[in-house]
């Protein structure tokens, strides 16, 4: 008796499986879709609407600002700052409004535009090619001003907030400096302001990390990557987010024609104060390399287990560049 009833159990089984499992693949499918568009490339998005409206590149805009990348904290990124602001035509400003990830933020809002989105039909050019028209009288839910003006307003928001309050104290230069922007955002501002500047900082990761550890054991600091998700908290955290960015800007930097500087070689004079003068176009201080202003190391070392966690997030791209590991 229980023979027979099976093939009719397992019949009902399946008939309430297979829709859930339709229900599954649906919901896989509309992920995977969100996700192809959250990881789209800002430079196959720039190229996109270049090619969508290649007037854009036209565009230009005589500022050249100087932008200050550093792999993470504690890499002597303040003492790059204070060189170029050596020169007294520049204003560098630090990390402002860091977290409120503007450019991160601003760059991630090109990535909705593609082939298609937005629609011709809804710039007002478009209508205005068919003549005089009364706007009330047609279906105006989507009306665009043209990209042109989408791009000079992304310009405008970055020199209002940076660069007029440097030329109203009489610096007609202006830039940023920054501990958690990737070649990516690079590629965003260089599209922006086309005569712009990189200089891509990093330095012995295990030292930053020593400099950094009594903030991770107090919880005095919460690092983030980018505020409020993107927190780093251990030593793994940080040994991952250093790799990953040097990485970028070993692999990268040529995008767009900016310059590696490895702390170690510019502190040691290896690294010739000349070359920074020559790529910027700038008159620099070598004083500025003598005076120890906000130093906070810590002589405090790591544990081993601290180190082992660490050395594994860091290698082999720390082994490659030289740095051992420190306890």
């Amino acid at each position: 008796m229980n023979a027979k009833k099976q093939p009719k159990t397992l019949r009902r089984s399946a008939s309430r499986f297979i829709p859930y499992l339709l229900r599954l693949e649906l919901v896989k499918w509309l992920f995977m879709n969100e996700d192809k568009n959250r990881s789209k490339d800002i430079k196959d998005t720039i190229t996109e609407i270049e090619s969508r409206w290649p007037d854009l590149k036209n565009n230009e805009i005589d500022d050249n600002p100087t932008f200050i990348f550093s792999a993470g904290w504690r890499s002597g990124s303040t003492l790059l700052q204070r060189l170029v602001m050596s020169d007294n035509q520049t204003m560098i400003w630090g990390e402002s409004y860091k977290h409120c990830n503007i450019i991160k933020n601003f760059s991630n809002s090109l990535k909705a535009i593609n082939k298609d989105y937005p629609e011709e039909r809804w710039f007002l050019s478009e209508i205005e090619k068919h003549g005089s028209v009364q706007l009330e009288d047609l279906f105006i839910a989507n009306l665009y001003p043209e990209v042109k003006y989408f791009k000079k307003a992304h310009q405008n928001f970055l020199l209002d907030l940076l660069a007029e309050p440097a030329r109203e104290r009489n610096y007609p230069r202006w830039g940023l400096k920054e501990v958690r922007l990737n070649v990516d955002d690079a590629i965003y501002l260089k599209w922006l302001f086309p005569k712009a500047k990189f200089l891509f900082l990093y330095r012995n990761p295990y030292k930053a990390y020593i400099s950094l550890r009594a903030h991770f054991l107090s919880r005095a600091w919460t690092l983030y990557e980018m505020w409020p998700t993107m927190s780093i908290r251990t030593p793994h955290g940080y040994g991952s987010f250093w790799a990953r960015i040097v990485e970028d800007y070993i692999n990268r930097a040529h995008e767009v024609d900016g310059l590696i500087v490895k702390y170690e070689d510019l502190c040691s004079g290896q690294f010739p104060i000349e070359k920074l003068e020559e790529y910027l176009d700038i008159n620099i201080s070598k004083k500025v390399l003598i005076a120890k202003i906000g130093q906070t190391e810590n002589k405090e070392g790591m544990t081993r287990s601290e180190l082992l966690v660490l050395q594994k997030a860091l290698n082999p791209l720390a082994e490659k560049l030289g740095y051992q590991p420190i306890r």
